[in-house]
C-alpha cells in the first residue's frame, strides 16, 4: 500500500494543466497516489471516472459553512484557500505517513528524493524559497514584490504526519477562513504569506534550497539550464521540477505573463522545455478545458457574481448573516441592502453594502467621495448609476430604485433622458476643464501651493467624474473572457478598424498593414478613417473600398495610440465603445509608458502592441491586457521604377528614412551621416547614402542642420518630397541596405520592410526591431543605455534610451559593401524570417485566433 499521497487542486477550466502533472508524477512516482481537489462542479463536461486520478470534490473534505467559504474568494482565492483541509482529509484517510502538494502547472522531470529523505527523517514540512539569490535590475519581479507574494512558493508544499502536524493546520485553516485574500496594501497574499511564519513557529520546518526543485520565471536568473542527453540540469544538479507559473499554451512566446526579465526566445533550453509542456497541455484538451465555466461564479438563477460582491459579502457582517447559509442564493440582497441598519436612520438615495465596498477599495472614489453616507452621498450614487453597471458587471435593471429615488429627490436631473442627449457634449466640456485645470497648475509652480492644486484637481475630476466614464477607474487586469460577458451581443462578427487609414506616416501604415492581415485570415471588417489630430498628408487611399461611415461588427481595434484615445472617444462617441469589444492598437518607443496617458486604458477593454518591448513597457502601467500582434509585412514594388526616377547614382546606396514628427533626436538620422562618413569619404563616388526626410516643413531648423553636416559629402543624396506608397517601396528595392541607428524604436518598420525585400540591415539592438533582427539575419549595433537627458516631444527628460556605437555601425557599413557572401547571406536570412513570421497570413491568423478566444468571432 502506497504511504505518500500527491494531490494538486484545480477548478474544471485547469483540468489540462492537472493531467500534465500527474502524468509526470506517475512516470516518476508510480507508487504514489495521486489526487485532484476540484473546487467547482462537473456539469457533466467530463467524466471523473475515466482521469488516472482520485477526484475529490470540494463538499466531501470537511470545509466549514462550505457556501459562505466558496462564495466570499475569487477564484484564485478559494482554489489556494482549500489547501490545509485537503492535507487534513488525506491524512485523515489514515494511511498516508506523506502528503505532498504540487500547483497543477508544474511538470516534473525527476523523482522528489530529497523530499521523502527529508520526510523519512521526521521533518514536519519542506519548503522552497522563491529565491536563493539577489535581484538587482529594475526588472519584475524584484525582490520588493516577492517580498509582498511571500518568502516561500507554495506551488509546492510536503508535509509527514508529525506530532504537530495537527497544530499546524488547524492554524493554517483558521487563517485561511477569512484572511486568503490577495491584499498586497494589508501584506496578504492568499494562502502562502502566512507561511512565512512557520518556520519560526513550528519545529522540524526544512528549507529546501536545491537548485532543480521549483524552478521557475522568479529564480531563473540563478539557475542554469542545460541539457545533458535526455536530463535537463540546472546549476550542475538534476531538474526535478518546474513550475510554469504565468505561462500561456495558445502563446508560446512568453516565458510567463507575470515577468519582463526574460525573454523565452533567448533561453534555449528553458524554451524546449516550454515547448514540450505545451504539447502536452494542448494534447490533455486545454483549448476544451479552458472554456469551461466556473460553477461557483454564478448566482443560483445565473447571474455573474462580480468579485465586488465577494469582497463586500466578507467583510460585512450584516450582509453575511442576511443571506443566511447560501449567499448564492441571495443575489438581490447585494444591490438593496442599505449599509445603515437601523430603518429609521436609512438614507435617499441609497447606499449599499457593495456600493460601499465598492468605494472603500477604490483610492480615487475615497479621494473624489470622501463622504458617500454624507455630503457626497448624492454624486456617489449618481456615479454608481452611471459606471457601476459596467464596471462591475451589474446588470442595468439592479440600479433603477436608486435612479428613481434621485428623480424623486430632484438632484438625479442629471440621469434623465437629457443626460443621455447631453453626454457626448458634456464628456468633451468635462475633459476640457480637467486638462486646462492642470496646465494652469503647471503654469503656476510654485504660486499655488500643492494643497490648493490638489484641492482644484479633485473638485473638478469630482464633477467629471460623476457625469463622464472616462474618468472611471480600473483597479487590477481583467481576465479578457470574462470582461466580454457582460458585452451585448447584437453585433455581427467581424471588426470595425479605425485609425488614420489615408495619413502617409508610420501610424497610418499600421492601420493599412492590419487591414491587408485582416483580409488575408478573412475576418470580416469595414475601416473607420479617423483623421482628426493627424498633420499628416492625407492621399494613401489604397484602402478606400473597405471604408464606411458607421461601425458595423462587434470588435473595434483602434490603430490610433494611447495620447490620442480621448479624442477618439469624445469625437465617435460613447455608443460607439458601448456594447462592443474594445482594442487599442497602441505603439511606444521607451521602457516607460507615460502616466499622464493611462487614462486611455478606461477607454479600452484589451491592448494590442507590435513588439514584446512594448509590451513590457505598458503591460507596467496597464490595468487591462497587453497582447502581442506583430505588424504584417508585404512590400510590393512597381516594375517600372528604378534609381533614374530618384536620380541616383549606380553605386552601393545605403539608405535611412525618418518622419519629422516621429522627432530627430529618436531616429537619430546624424548617427547614420557620421557612421557613413567616418567609413567612405565624401569624394567616394562608388558608394552613396539616401537620406528619405518626411514632413520637412515642420521642422525646417532641423533639416537645415543636417544639410550643413553633409555639406562637404558628393555621395550623400536628400529626398525630402512626399512619396506614395509604391514609390517607398522601390526607393527601398533600388538601394541596397537600409540603416537605422534609432535611440528607440516602437517596431522599426523601415527594418523590417526592407528584409523582406531580401536587403541586409544595419539596425541598434534596442527595442522592438529586436524581435526580428539578430546576429544571423541582419546587421545589430552594439549600444549604451543613456538618459534622454532633455524633453523631445513625448519622450521626457527622466527616461532611457539607447546610445549606438557609431564605430561598430561603421564596421557593418564596410563589410557589407566589401564582403559580398556576407551581404548575400545576411539578406536572404532576413527575408527568410519576415517572410515566415511576419506575412500577412502569419499575422492574420494570429489575430483570429485571439479574436476567437475572446469569443468574438
Amino acid at each position: 500500500m502506497p504511504d505518500t499521497a500527491l494531490f494538486t487542486i484545480i477548478s474544471k477550466n485547469y483540468l489540462a494543466f492537472a493531467r500534465t502533472l500527474l502524468a509526470s508524477v506517475q512516470y516518476h512516482h508510480p507508487e504514489w497516489e495521486r489526487y485532484v481537489l476540484l473546487v467547482d462542479e462537473v456539469e457533466g463536461k467530463f467524466n471523473p471516472r475515466r482521469e488516472p486520478f482520485h477526484l475529490v470534490p470540494v463538499a466531501e473534505i470537511g470545509i466549514p459553512d462550505l457556501y459562505p467559504f466558496l462564495f466570499q474568494y475569487t477564484i484564485l482565492e478559494v482554489n489556494t484557500a482549500a489547501k490545509p483541509w485537503m492535507f487534513e482529509w488525506l491524512f485523515r484517510q489514515g494511511r498516508y505517513k506523506s502528503v505532498i502538494y504540487l500547483d497543477p502547472d508544474v511538470f516534473v522531470y525527476d523523482r522528489l528524493r530529497e523530499v521523502e529523505e527529508y520526510l523519512d527523517a521526521g521533518k514536519l514540512m519542506v519548503l522552497t524559497p522563491h529565491l536563493t539569490g539577489p535581484l538587482d535590475d529594475d526588472k519584475k519581479p524584484d525582490e520588493l514584490s516577492i517580498l509582498r507574494a511571500g518568502t516561500y512558493n507554495l506551488g509546492f508544499l510536503a508535509l509527514s504526519n508529525h506530532p504537530e502536524t495537527e497544530r499546524f493546520l488547524k492554524w493554517w485553516q483558521k487563517k485561511l477562513e477569512r484572511m486568503c485574500v490577495v491584499d498586497f496594501p494589508n501584506g496578504l497574499f492568499v494562502d502562502q504569506k502566512w507561511l512565512d511564519l512557520a518556520p519560526g513557529m513550528f519545529p522540524d520546518v526544512e528549507i529546501l534550497r536545491h537548485p532543480g526543485y521549483n524552478v521557475a520565471y522568479w529564480n531563473l536568473k540563478h539557475r542554469h539550464l542545460t541539457k545533458t542527453g535526455n536530463k535537463y540540469i540546472v546549476n550542475g544538479q538534476k531538474l526535478v521540477f518546474y513550475h510554469f507559473s504565468g505561462i500561456d499554451p495558445e502563446d508560446g512566446t512568453n516565458l510567463s505573463k507575470h515577468q519582463n526579465r526574460l525573454q523565452l526566445q533567448k533561453l534555449n533550453h528553458v524554451r524546449e522545455l516550454a515547448r514540450e509542456y505545451i504539447q502536452q497541455v494542448l494534447a490533455n484538451g486545454y483549448r476544451e478545458c479552458r472554456k469551461w465555466g466556473y460553477a461557483y461564479g454564478r448566482f443560483e438563477d445565473g447571474a455573474l457574481i462580480p468579485d465586488q460582491f465577494r469582497m463586500a459579502y466578507r467583510d460585512t457582517l450584516h450582509l453575511r448573516e442576511k443571506c443566511l447559509d447560501n449567499p448564492f442564493r441571495s443575489k438581490n440582497l447585494f444591490l438593496t441592502l442599505p449599509v445603515e441598519e437601523d430603518i429609521a436612520a436609512i438614507r435617499h438615495p441609497l447606499v449599499t453594502h457593495t456600493m460601499y465596498q465598492a468605494w472603500k477599495n477604490d483610492a480615487l472614489l475615497k479621494t473624489l467621495f470622501p463622504e458617500p453616507l454624507g455630503k457626497n452621498r448624492v454624486d456617489f450614487c449618481r456615479w454608481f448609476v452611471l459606471n457601476g453597471a459596467r464596471k462591475f458587471l451589474l446588470p442595468e435593471d439592479w440600479l433603477a430604485p436608486i435612479k428613481e429615488q434621485l428623480r424623486e429627490q430632484r438632484q438625479g436631473r442629471g440621469l434623465d433622458i437629457r443626460l443621455h442627449r447631453f453626454s457626448r457634449l458634456k464628456s468633451f466640456l468635462f475633459w476640457k476643464i480637467y486638462c486646462l485645470a492642470l496646465a494652469v497648475n503647471r503654469r503656476a509652480g510654485a504660486k499655488v501651493s500643492l494643497r490648493l492644486k490638489k484641492s482644484i484637481n479633485c473638485f473638478i475630476a469630482r464633477r467629471a467624474f460623476v457625469h463622464n466614464d472616462f474618468f472611471e477607474t480600473v483597479d487590477s487586469r481583467t481576465d479578457p473572457v470574462r470582461s466580454w460577458e457582460g458585452k451585448q451581443e447584437n453585433q455581427p462578427p467581424g471588426v470595425n478598424l479605425t485609425g488614420y487609414v489615408r495619413a502617409e506616416m508610420g501610424i497610418g501604415e499600421s492601420c493599412r498593414m492590419a487591414a491587408n492581415a485582416l483580409d488575408a485570415a478573412g475576418i470580416p471588417f469595414g475601416i473607420i478613417n479617423f483623421e482628426i489630430g493627424n498633420p499628416a498628408r492625407m492621399r494613401d487611399r489604397r484602402w478606400r473600398h473597405k471604408e464606411v461611415s458607421q461601425a458595423q461588427y462587434g470588435v473595434n481595434i483602434f490603430h490610433i495610440n494611447a495620447d490620442q484615445m480621448p479624442i477618439v472617444f469624445n469625437h465617435l462617441g460613447r455608443d460607439f465603445f458601448d456594447g462592443r469589444c474594445n482594442i487599442g492598437f497602441w505603439h511606444w518607443e521607451l521602457p516607460e509608458f507615460p502616466e499622464e496617458w493611462a487614462g486611455s486604458f478606461k477607454l479600452v477593454d484589451e491592448v494590442w502592441v507590435p513588439s514584446r518591448f512594448v509590451q513590457d513597457s505598458i503591460a507596467r502601467k496597464s490595468t487591462v491586457p497587453v497582447v502581442r500582434i506583430p505588424h504584417a509585412i508585404e512590400i510590393n514594388c512597381p516594375p517600372n521604377i528604378d534609381r533614374r526616377y530618384f536620380t541616383l547614382p549606380d553605386s552601393f546606396l545605403f539608405l535611412a528614412m525618418y518622419d519629422v514628427h516621429s522627432q530627430q533626436e529618436r531616429k537619430n538620422p546624424k548617427a547614420v551621416i557620421k557612421a557613413f562618413k567616418k567609413t567612405f569619404a565624401g569624394e567616394d563616388l562608388s558608394v552613396g547614402l539616401v537620406l528619405k526626410i518626411n514632413n520637412t516643413k515642420t521642422n525646417p531648423e532641423e533639416i537645415r542642420q543636417l544639410k550643413e553636416l553633409i555639406a562637404d559629402c558628393k555621395n550623400v543624396y536628400i529626398i525630402d518630397n512626399v512619396l506614395s506608397r509604391d514609390e517607398i517601396n522601390a526607393l527601398m528595392n533600388v538601394t541596397n541596405c537600409f540603416v537605422s541607428l534609432h535611440r528607440s524604436e516602437g517596431f522599426g518598420l523601415g527594418l523590417a520592410e526592407a528584409m523582406c525585400l531580401g536587403k541586409p540591415v544595419i539596425g541598434t539592438n534596442w527595442s522592438s526591431n529586436t524581435d526580428f533582427m539578430n546576429n544571423q539575419n541582419s546587421c545589430p549595433v552594439n549600444y549604451q543605455i543613456v538618459r534622454v537627458g532633455q524633453d523631445c516631444g513625448p519622450y521626457k527628460a527622466h527616461q532611457f534610451w539607447a546610445e549606438p556605437d557609431v564605430e561598430h555601425a561603421s564596421y557593418f557599413m564596410k563589410k557589407l559593401v566589401t564582403d559580398s557572401h556576407f551581404y548575400q547571406i545576411i539578406g536572404l536570412s532576413g527575408q527568410k524570417t519576415i517572410h515566415t513570421e511576419y506575412s500577412p497570413k502569419v499575422v492574420g491568423s494570429m489575430i483570429k485566433e485571439r479574436l476567437e478566444r475572446l469569443s468574438q468571432l
